[in-house]
């Protein structure tokens, strides 16, 4: 290709706003070449690892997917690719077809998209933005105006639970019912934060995924919340276990029916025989 055709091309993509423009799938759709070129980098160096008797999991996940088309298109070119790999070489290759939630209208319909995929990823950082239509790189400049009088938490740094965390929930809601063991993550600085954590793991998501000096503290916070979630049904173990009587105690429970008071005194079935034979013996002596 030409110098100046490349230029030319370069300047075409230029965009005022990118986080909105032309990126991701979008960018496929227009020269699926370029996806289909890194799939086919992709499986070709899985045969290879493959020959050299490693074992691969390679995961494609799919950004920017606001529609199923587009997901139900790249989900068949990675299969076509796939197939031709696998009778050039006689390799099985495993892969996994993965996208991005980003943006409310991909949660809207997540049950369709999970179709086409295996599993999704919530991207949390761009979510936040389109749900609440700010801005991060401008927020920090009236963001200390609105935390805590208007939201609870900066939305970028902690889950907004009451707004993203709802859009987050009826999406997984949707998917899962489509397809009831599709793998759910996230994926953004929400993936590192403490409680956003306890959040998805409420919702039942299989991973998180965070900056590496962030995964430390994802890491425990995962293992404290699986904890927390042992320890509420322990109590119900526990007063199953005070139901269960032993043999002895029925023993027991035997011997002290047979036990009555009367007044301040405790008469057993042998203090009522002896007091009969007294009684008797006395009646025995009047008639004497």
């Amino acid at each position: 290709m030409p110098e100046n055709d490349i230029r030319e091309t370069v300047k075409k993509l230029s965009e005022v706003n990118p986080m909105l423009g032309h990126r991701g799938i979008r960018v496929g759709i227009t020269y699926p070449e370029i996806y289909c070129m890194q799939t086919e980098a992709i499986l070709e160096a899985c045969v290879e690892l493959i020959k050299r008797g490693k074992k691969v999991l390679p995961e494609i996940m799919f950004p920017n997917v606001i529609d199923p088309a587009e997901i139900r298109y790249f989900r068949n070119v990675v299969d076509m690719i796939k197939e031709d790999l696998e009778r050039e070489s006689g390799i099985r290759i495993p892969i996994s077809v993965g996208t991005m939630m980003e943006f409310p209208r991909a949660c809207v319909l997540s049950a369709e998209i999970a179709r086409y995929v295996d599993f999704m990823s919530f991207g949390t950082n761009d979510l936040t933005q389109t749900v609440l239509g700010i801005s991060r790189d401008d927020s920090g400049k009236f963001m200390s105006d609105y935390v805590p009088f208007i939201l609870p938490s900066n939305p970028f740094t902690t889950l907004d639970v009451s707004g993203v965390g709802q859009v987050i929930k009826l999406a997984v809601s949707n998917a899962r019912s489509e397809k009831p063991k599709i793998k759910i993550g996230v994926c953004g600085e929400h993936g590192g934060d403490p409680e956003s954590i306890k959040f998805f793991h409420s919702l039942g998501f299989n991973y998180v995924s965070a900056s590496p000096y962030r995964v430390p503290i994802a890491r425990l916070v995962a293992a404290q919340s699986v904890i927390e979630q042992m320890q509420k049904s322990v109590p119900l173990e526990i007063v199953k276990e005070k139901k269960k009587v032993s043999k002895k105690s029925k023993f027991k429970s035997k011997k002290s029916s047979s036990v009555k008071k009367v007044g301040k005194k405790k008469i057993t079935k042998k203090s009522k025989s002896a007091e009969k034979k007294r009684k008797t013996k006395n009646k025995k002596k009047k008639n004497r």
